[in-house]
């Protein structure tokens, strides 16, 4: 069956679906979604139509309760883990209504919620990592690029890394750093983040991302090196004010997906193991620098508000706070 017109609109909401809104307003409503949020969802329901249309049940969006559950059964069945099977929950409850009661939430159905619980007790989700790496092995390496006679391409890897290690951010967080946002202190670089981020939220001021200087060792030093990447794009970058750009012509903005790949070819070059993602910089920075200091140093930096979720998924065995925080990372 082809997709139809609703479900191109990103098959709004059921809640939208039944109020008479314009297209306009309909479209507001459907921003509420991340992007890649929207695309998961997307996903999972076209996953649930194919389900429905092999068991002759061809109005997906309406579903009994036991059609909910045996699809589920299905992912479960399949080998999907925890994670995705909860994922999918959440994208029927968002999109699909249920037959014989409309004013159910699919998701808080007591036969999901109970579904789910075994899930969780057959199959409980895990960390992607048990361990990470050692921060001193990426740092020996970049202690062997100098900033100056480098090329532009050494230069910015060893500029990612050092502000991915040093910050304890997000690959999407790098990218959303800006040239006009950029102030210089004596001994740090702030960068105020304006874009939408993961973890932005209404009512909250927008990030301040502080790059401190590291007065011990100025060839890892991220303030060096930011400010001499910098300089040396300056001439490159003509109109773009994204912090990093292409080290090839034309020189443009560059996505997440570069930035990571730019820290993924830095940690092959230390010879980490390729099993750890760019986002693997987080736990690794985090890790180190929760062994030296404060926890509530690296909460705060890495922007996580609780210290349970820095336990479960980013501990890992291996001053000022953003000061203290670069001084716990770099030091031996």
């Amino acid at each position: 069956m082809a997709k139809t017109k609703s479900h191109v609109l990103q098959v709004v909401g059921k809640v939208m679906r039944n109020v008479p809104l314009s297209k306009n307003a309909m479209s507001i409503c459907s921003a509420s979604l991340h992007q890649s949020t929207n695309s998961q969802y997307s996903k999972h329901l076209d996953n649930f139509r194919l389900f429905c249309n092999n068991n002759d049940q061809h109005d997906y969006m309406t579903s009994s309760i036991e059609n909910i559950v045996e699809y589920l059964t299905s992912l479960f069945n399949s080998g999907k883990s925890y994670s995705t099977i909860n994922s999918a929950r959440s994208a029927l409850s968002y999109f699909v209504v249920l037959r014989d009661n409309t004013n159910t939430d699919i998701g808080k159905h007591p036969l999901v919620t109970r579904f789910m619980r075994g899930v969780f007790k057959l199959r409980p989700p895990r960390p992607k990592y048990n361990s990470t790496w050692d921060v001193n092995i990426v740092l020996s390496h970049l202690r062997g690029v100098d900033n100056k006679s480098c090329s532009i391409k050494q230069l910015t890897l060893k500029c990612a890394m050092l502000l991915a290690l040093c910050t304890g951010q997000r690959v999407q967080t790098l990218e959303a750093l800006r040239i006009s946002n950029l102030t210089a202190g004596e001994n740090k670089r702030s960068f105020i983040v304006d874009k939408i981020l993961k973890t932005s939220r209404p009512g909250h001021s927008n990030l301040v991302i502080n790059v401190c200087r590291y007065a011990e060792e100025s060839i890892i030093c991220p303030v060096a090196c930011l400010d001499e990447y910098v300089n040396r794009t300056k001439v490159l970058r003509e109109t773009q004010d994204e912090l990093f750009i292409s080290f090839a012509k034309p020189y443009k903005s560059v996505s997440v997906q570069t930035i990571a790949r730019w820290l993924t070819l830095t940690l092959s070059a230390c010879g980490i193991n390729k099993f750890y993602t760019a986002h693997s910089t987080r736990a690794a920075s985090t890790s180190k620098a929760a062994s030296a200091t404060d926890i509530n140093t690296v909460l705060h930096m890495a922007g996580w508000a609780s210290a349970k979720t820095f336990a479960k998924f980013y501990n890992k065995p291996v001053l000022e706070e953003a000061e203290t925080f670069v001084n716990a990372v770099l030091k031996p």
